[in-house]
């Protein structure tokens, strides 16, 4: 009797794990990639790693960036069970070969990410020039990334070119499509009375909106 309550047992379990996955195969790619967001946002890096991972076997340029972006953030740890079992410069590598093969397809996004990549040397040897390049295609494809950090720059000189008319442009882009760091810069620019009037309330504000 016993024998057959366990394999009763077993055979549910099975079926409940077999169900999972297929409703999770089930989910299209744009599902899974907003699932994903709102765990990563939600600080669920274990969740998050999982739907993008998804999105990214699937070749979905925006499911390689958000796993790129969410490896290097967390250092290739979602938990403390879950880790990648690599050195960290071999993560640096699989989060560059990640945005490369974003960028591959044309996302704009994965400019971003090979920007920041050559800016740091992280993955690649650091080359400043070749992500200025990288970050400009990023702002021509329109990503909200690349409006940030782009926008930032015009503004303050960053990059010995100063435009403080398209640099606000562009930040204003990057916080209209909820991009938490061209919101978090043009927090930085109101506190510190750059290109727009003194405002350390409202700079605040964006600056904890940002960082939430």
């Amino acid at each position: 009797m016993n024998r057959i309550h366990s394999s009763k047992s077993l055979g549910v379990s099975l079926f409940v794990i077999i169900s999972i996955f297929f409703v999770s195969c089930s989910k299209d790619t744009a599902t899974l990639l907003e699932e994903g967001k709102v765990a990563f946002y939600s600080k669920e890096y274990v969740k998050a790693k999982n739907a993008f991972l998804e999105c990214a076997n699937r070749g979905d340029s925006q499911g390689q960036f958000w796993l790129a972006l969410l490896t290097n953030q967390a250092h290739g740890h979602y938990s403390d069970t879950d880790t990648l079992d690599m050195s960290i410069d071999d993560m640096y590598k699989y989060v560059f070969d990640l945005y490369k093969k974003s960028a591959g397809q044309n996302d704009g996004d994965g400019y971003y990410g090979l920007y920041s990549c050559y800016l740091d040397g992280r993955g690649v040897e650091e080359n400043t020039q070749e992500g200025l390049k990288y970050l400009d295609k990023s702002v021509e494809l329109g990503s909200s990334w690349g409006y940030a950090v782009k926008g930032r720059a015009l503004v303050t000189g960053d990059f010995g070119v100063t435009d403080v008319t398209k640099g606000m442009e562009y930040l204003k882009k990057s916080v209209k499509a909820e991009n938490y760091l061209g919101i978090s810069f043009l927090g930085e620019l109101y506190v510190a009375g750059i290109a727009v009037k003194v405002d350390v309330d409202k700079g605040l504000e964006l600056l904890e909106e940002g960082a939430n």
